[in-house]
């Protein structure tokens, strides 16, 4: 979806200049772990089958189950608009109430959510504002971990120059330093989604 992790933060952490990459300048380092954050980003979102942006306003069918609570699809719920059972509005509070942590809407009347096929319709906005610092901390980690490595192997092994002309060579290789740890993918299943209500 995006990038999760500052550029400038990556920077600092990793101590890497141009010259330890034999790049141009600091736009051109910038711009590498620019792209570098975006794919690790991208990973972490592939790994957990979401992604940690904020999405307003999302409106989504979901089958009635004839059980009183229904799991939504986006987590965390950051409001609820609206909720419709074969066109006709409910309302929160008297017929209904959001569990926001889990993602649940419940129904509180007694009435269990009606059996049917696509037939209750939700407006909601779910995600997040900002990314779990979990989140961003793993995206960092990665970038930096593959900038050092990158580093490392320059200086001992007098890599050649990862000049513009290079770059599309350079960036691949690098991207694939970026694997998640054991302990990463760990922290990564808290945020996956699990299964229904």
């Amino acid at each position: 979806m995006g990038m999760y992790g500052d550029v400038a933060m990556i920077r600092t952490r990793s101590g890497i200049t141009p010259e330890d990459l034999a790049l141009a300048d600091e736009a051109a380092l910038a711009a590498l772990i620019g792209h570098l954050a975006v794919q690790a980003s991208d990973d972490v979102d592939t790994y957990c089958g979401r992604d940690f942006g904020l999405h307003e306003d999302v409106a989504e069918r979901y089958d009635g189950t004839g059980r009183d609570r229904l799991m939504l699809r986006g987590r965390p719920i950051v409001s609820v608009a609206s909720v419709e059972v074969d066109g006709v509005a409910l309302t929160e509070g008297i017929e209904y109430e959001v569990l926001e942590g889990p993602g649940i809407l419940e129904r509180i009347d007694g009435t269990p959510w009606r059996r049917g096929r696509r037939n209750v319709v939700v407006t909601y906005s779910h995600g997040y504002t900002s990314p779990p610092g979990a989140i961003v901390s793993i995206v960092e980690d990665l970038v930096v971990g593959a900038l050092t490595h990158a580093a490392r192997n320059r200086a001992t092994k007098g890599a050649s120059s990862m000049s513009m002309d290079g770059y599309s060579v350079a960036y691949s290789e690098l991207s694939r330093l970026m694997v998640l740890a054991p302990e990463q993918m760990q922290t990564l299943d808290r945020y996956r989604p699990i299964g229904g209500a």
